[in-house]
């Protein structure tokens, strides 16, 4: 094990000062940048390696930060965290990662994170109780460490990064209005934050856009493939005037209603358009190819370990709540079409 004693004999310079360098507080022992620099080539070439667990015990200063994706199961999760490890693969701090699932709730995931001292949390599709949110509130502010969000509960953190949800349903109206669509139906997701905004975004671009909502179009396929294929069926089926183009609160749901629509007969995209809500693999290898609603994951994941970071680095910066909006874009495939 390379240790500070060895670099200092190494390069010829006290213990004193290679621990300043190494331990970021030389500006103000007034070591010279070329000291520091000589330092740190000298730790290079003996492959020195700081140990980030005893300088936090010794300096009370973590820099180890917890991270809790419950979606890292799904395409999505992974690259909100691919973007979230980016941004600290810039910086001397390092995740502490957890799904949720290992734990009986969220109560157990923050003791294990409060036990090993982490310095800030990111906590991604996480959707508590009003109650349980509170008291995460107040474990965190006893402890004095800040948290960011992404997909969570309303009110879950005041410093959030979000896509534009109702932004994305709205621009899949509009694209499905370009065509000349005017009988369009929604299979929203459920309950939760997310699928109300794009149930509303939604509904406020079919009224922007001039279009009724016709009765038994606002179906729900509670992010899951079973009920979205009753709700698809429901609409091809079951009512005297079926749609002519179908958004999904999200590609797996679109999926499952191309499979449907393409067992109940009809040919997508000249009986029926349909579109989806997040661009993953699955998107380009359906039947046709569905034309989907980008939401920028790695980007959002970036963004939120940036801000977290700096609310850590600054604690000024936990005082203003942040919201930050990222757009999102539309890509269109072979799944949407002029209606017949």
């Amino acid at each position: 094990m390379i240790r500070i004693i060895d670099i200092a004999k190494h390069t010829g310079l006290s213990r004193i000062t290679v621990s300043g360098v190494l331990n970021g507080r030389y500006t103000k022992m007034g070591i010279s940048e070329a000291t520091a620099e000589r330092v740190r080539r000298g730790a290079s070439e003996l492959g020195y390696v700081r140990n980030e667990v005893s300088l936090a015990m010794k300096t009370g200063k973590s820099t180890t930060i917890g991270c809790i994706i419950t979606s890292l199961g799904l395409e999505w999760g992974g690259k909100t965290l691919e973007g979230a490890l980016s941004a600290v693969g810039k910086t001397d701090y390092s995740i502490r990662l957890s799904s949720g699932l290992d734990f009986k709730d969220e109560h157990e995931v923050l003791h294990d994170f409060l036990a090993g001292r982490v310095a800030g949390i990111f906590f991604c599709n996480v959707n508590p109780s009003f109650n349980t949110t509170r008291q995460i509130h107040t474990r965190l502010a006893s402890y004095g460490i800040p948290f960011v969000s992404n997909n969570c509960s309303p009110n879950f953190s005041q410093h959030e990064v979000e896509a534009d949800n109702p932004g994305a349903t709205a621009m899949a109206v509009k694209h499905l209005a370009d065509l000349g669509h005017q009988r369009i139906a929604f299979i929203g997701g459920d309950d939760t934050f997310v699928a109300q905004q794009r149930l509303n975004g939604f509904i406020s671009s079919m009224q922007e856009n001039g279009l009724p909502i016709h009765p038994g179009y606002l179906q729900t396929g509670d992010w899951q493939v079973e009920p979205t294929i009753q709700a698809t069926r429901y609409l091809l089926r079951k009512l005297k005037k079926a749609p002519t183009a179908i958004v999904s609160a999200n590609h797996f749901m679109a999926a499952a209603t191309l499979r449907t629509a393409s067992q109940l007969g009809y040919n997508v995209p000249r009986d029926l358009s349909v579109v989806g809500i997040t661009d993953e693999t699955l998107c380009q290898i359906t039947d046709p190819p569905m034309t989907t609603v980008c939401i920028a994951e790695r980007e959002i994941g970036r963004l939120c370990m940036e801000m977290l970071i700096g609310m850590i680095n600054d604690s000024s910066k936990c005082d203003k709540p942040v919201l930050k909006i990222v757009p999102t874009s539309l890509k269109v495939r072979e799944s949407t079409a002029p209606p017949k």
